[in-house]
């Protein structure tokens, strides 16, 4: 099937595969998955089209809404900006009230060891069904795939303390969200990775759990660079490298 099919590609593959939440169905809840890869290289290249042709054959049976390819000369190119995305950039402030539930944007990151594993398979595939399971408005669980992470670029070896990133990080392949307010659902992914990456992952995290999930074997030397630089813990943001540590209370700050 796909997750088969994708372990094949090489370095010159990058994707993000979206399975949005349908809302249940009372006889059968049904999925669009949204298929995104990125080649560099020609469509007309052969490996591009042999890849094509294999995962005509890893998703047959499936009905395809619609399948096209395009040539940009630059990735530039591809993005450029439009008028609407002009007057939407902004930052908004956030905030979590929520009791109870993972908050954020759920996630896990996966080595290839995990991505190959039967596990990852069957936990997908009891998400999907798990709707069938929701009342009648509730919205069911949404899946998000990214394969734009340092674990795929295999040749490209680095110093394991060149960075911040755990080690986790590094050697992940892929990036899993979750769209979900079940801790349970959350909790099961967990099991296939023991990291997360930070600018996507849950806001609620049981413990201290999160100083391993991003930082890994690094969160205790960051810490005392942290404590170095900024003493006083004056930079601070949720979940962030020394975040845990009591500030002294400051009634001006001028920057």
């Amino acid at each position: 099937g796909y997750f088969d099919w994708v372990l094949g590609l090489s370095e010159r593959f990058s994707a993000l595969v979206l399975v949005p939440s349908p809302l249940p169905d009372a006889d059968c809840p049904s999925w669009a998955w949204v298929i995104e890869f990125v080649f560099m290289g020609s469509k007309e290249d052969p490996e591009f089209k042999s890849q094509v042709a294999k995962l005509s054959e890893a998703v047959a049976g499936v009905s395809v809404a619609f399948a096209t390819s395009q040539n940009f000369a630059t990735w530039w190119e591809r993005n450029l900006p439009t008028e609407k995305e002009g007057t939407t950039d902004q930052i908004e402030p956030f905030s979590f009230n929520g009791s109870g539930i993972p908050g954020g944007a759920p996630s896990v990151l996966l080595n290839a060891t995990a991505h190959r594993s039967p596990a990852l398979k069957e936990k997908t595939k009891q998400v999907l069904l798990g709707c069938k399971n929701k009342v009648p408005g509730e919205n069911c669980t949404g899946i998000q795939l990214f394969y734009d992470m340092p674990g795929t670029r295999a040749s490209q070896h680095f110093p394991a303390e060149a960075t911040s990133i755990s080690e986790g990080f590094r050697t992940a392949n892929m990036h899993v969200i979750l769209a979900t307010l079940d801790f349970r659902e959350i909790n099961s992914f967990y099991e296939l990775g023991d990291h997360s990456y930070f600018g996507e992952s849950a806001f609620a995290m049981d413990g201290d759990s999160w100083k391993h999930r991003y930082w890994g074997q690094n969160h205790d030397r960051l810490l005392g660079v942290k404590n170095k630089y900024d003493p006083e813990h004056l930079f601070w943001c949720h979940h962030c490298v020394g975040s845990d540590t009591p500030r002294p209370a400051v009634s001006t700050v001028v920057i």
